[in-house]
């Protein structure tokens, strides 16, 4: 079973079971621009970030990380975001392996990689 989680909850997972986890590393700017956007900041601008924002964002990581660090039973794919929307190849091969998936190769013309979704770009 896959399900995808706000990374916050990943401390909620029971303790009695082993987990392969898919972590998406992303640009932070994209990220908190993709925030400002979800929350409907008022005066949303993609060069201004609201106050406070980026110091939370990097207090959340921090704890997500000492907990993956404290769950060594787990197994952990750190994959590219923007890696993955732009050279998909190579992070496909990684997930494959990851999962015990046996071809990525038609993967990459079969729609899986949607570039209509990737709408906050860093330049």
């Amino acid at each position: 079973k896959v399900v995808k989680l706000d990374p916050g909850q990943l401390m909620d997972l029971p303790h009695n079971y082993t987990y392969k986890i898919i972590w998406m590393e992303r640009n932070h700017n994209e990220v908190i621009i993709s925030q400002q956007k979800a929350a409907g900041f008022p005066g949303y601008s993609q060069n201004a970030f609201p106050s406070g924002l980026d110091e939370i964002n990097k207090k959340q990581m921090k704890i997500i990380n000492q907990w993956m660090n404290s769950r060594p039973s787990n197994d952990i794919l750190f994959l590219n975001y923007n890696a993955l929307m732009n050279e998909p190849l190579d992070e496909l091969r990684s997930l494959a392996l990851f999962m015990d998936i046996d071809t990525v190769e038609n993967l990459t013309n079969s729609g899986v990689i949607n570039h209509a979704l990737y709408k906050e770009r860093s330049s």
